[in-house]
């Protein structure tokens, strides 16, 4: 396993929490309260493709971020507060989210 830093101080962060998100033809949300116990989180994506919006508008499947397998973002907490996904083809996105203090 990668040793994982905090972007904003270069010193190791703290793993808090861990989920997968199944990303369909919803929108989807990472869970709330796992979301407050962290100050980032690191996102893998398989299979999809999936688009996403962070400003708190919902995704559609034409209008959002496009995401596709084996993508992987690293967002702060305030994004994943607002954070919405969406599946934008025929194949359910799997996310696998890392969460870190």
């Amino acid at each position: 396993m990668d040793d994982i830093t905090k972007f904003q101080t270069g010193l190791p962060a703290s793993p808090t929490a861990y989920e997968e998100l199944s990303i369909t033809a919803s929108v989807t949300f990472p869970t709330a309260a796992l979301v407050a116990l962290c100050t980032f989180a690191i996102i893998k994506f398989e299979k999809g493709p999936a688009r996403f919006r962070d400003d708190g508008t919902n995704p559609t499947a034409a209008v959002g971020v496009p995401i596709f397998n084996l993508d992987q973002y690293t967002f702060s907490v305030a994004s994943l507060r607002k954070i919405g996904f969406i599946r934008s083809g025929g194949t359910n996105m799997v996310a696998r989210i890392r969460y870190y203090i």
